[in-house]
């Protein structure tokens, strides 16, 4: 009788521990494995991409909680997201880059520009109605609990590291009537002006200049302004700055960086295929752009880094190689001690 009760008395112990495991385990938006000391917040790759649909996470749009989906629903629209309302880039560049290219934008065919930020619904308002964004039709669309930001893989690891708490990355996305990504642009690609080259087909699809320096969003060549001026208003947007020096700016502002054919999700070849599952294997976070979106960007990134064939992995701005260095690197323990050592990769004992 008393083996019997034991036995019963240690299956119900067991039941009670693996439940209180299960309840414990984190949500796969919050990756357990720490970077810098710290738990990472956001996916290990960029969830969002050309040709993906946007994440269906609650936010706060005129008073009420709805999606992302639901209010660009039936419309070709324009999603920009910004790491916060009154700091100085956000008001003195990326809004007013929108503000500007409003009127401009709709005559291309958007329906509906949304300015998407953690900051909450008051605060938002309040942003607005400095800016006089809601005159020229730009809305806005509080993410305040991050909801959306973390689940399309967009947090801003520098604003963490700052003591800022979760804020989203800068980025522009045009959604299609069908709900799909059709342009996808981060960081200093993602200004109005780039939204306008990409709808008059001088801007890739990533944000990346189709043209070479010197033509302007319309597709023609000089005339119009000072040689090296740059317009972000809305009768003429230059896209005018050198592919490398892009480039660079790309491959320094994120730690881990991968020019690879196709998308992580998707890679259009097995040499990228191998390097991304390197890199998840290692549960790092990278950014890759797809070089067969453009002839241009595909030459261009083989002149800057001086390397014929892809993929082509950077970190802290260093070329690292292609998939055959990669893997060598990965085998022999290299890579990990290089992203331990850069601080992107948590030091973890064995």
């Amino acid at each position: 009788m008393i083996c019997r009760l034991t036995l019963w008395a240690l299956v119900a112990l067991l039941s009670v521990s693996v439940h209180s495991f299960v309840l414990r385990t984190p949500s796969p938006l919050h990756v357990s494995q720490k970077r810098a000391g710290r738990p990472r917040l956001s996916p290990l790759y960029m969830t969002l991409e050309v040709g993906s649909t946007l994440p269906d996470a609650p936010v706060k749009y005129n008073g009420q909680v709805t999606t992302v989906p639901e209010i660009v629903k039936g419309k070709r629209a324009l999603i920009f997201a910004v790491p916060g309302a009154f700091t100085p880039k956000c008001s003195g560049e990326h809004l007013p880059s929108y503000i500007q290219a409003a009127d401009e934008l709709r005559s291309l065919g958007i329906e509906f520009i949304g300015c998407l930020s953690t900051n909450d619904a008051f605060v938002l308002k309040a942003w607005e109605q400095q800016a006089g964004a809601g005159e020229k039709g730009v809305s806005m669309i509080s993410d305040g609990n991050a909801a959306f930001t973390q689940a399309a893989g967009m947090v801003n690891e520098k604003a963490i590291d700052a003591g800022m708490g979760l804020k989203s990355a800068r980025y522009a996305a045009v959604i299609n009537k069908e709900g799909k990504i059709e342009f996808l642009a981060r960081e200093g690609l993602s200004m109005g002006g780039n939204a306008i080259g990409f709808l008059r087909g001088a801007v890739g699809p990533n944000g990346m200049p189709l043209n070479t320096e010197g033509a302007d969003a319309s597709g023609e060549t000089g005339g119009g302004e000072d040689e090296g001026e740059r317009s972000t208003g809305t009768r003429s947007v230059k896209v005018d700055k050198p592919i490398e020096e892009i480039l660079a700016e790309l491959v320094n502002q994120y730690p881990v960086f991968l020019f690879m054919k196709g998308v992580p999700a998707e890679p259009r070849c097995g040499f990228s295929a191998t390097v991304v599952a390197i890199l998840r294997q290692l549960d790092v976070e990278f950014v890759s752009m797809d070089v067969l979106s453009s002839d241009n960007l595909r030459e261009g990134v083989k002149s800057f880094s001086n390397f014929p064939t892809f993929p082509q992995l950077f970190v802290k701005g260093e070329l690292q190689g292609g998939a055959d260095i990669v893997k060598d690197m990965y085998e022999s323990g290299e890579l990990k001690s290089l992203l331990v050592k850069e601080k992107l990769l948590a030091q973890t004992e064995g």
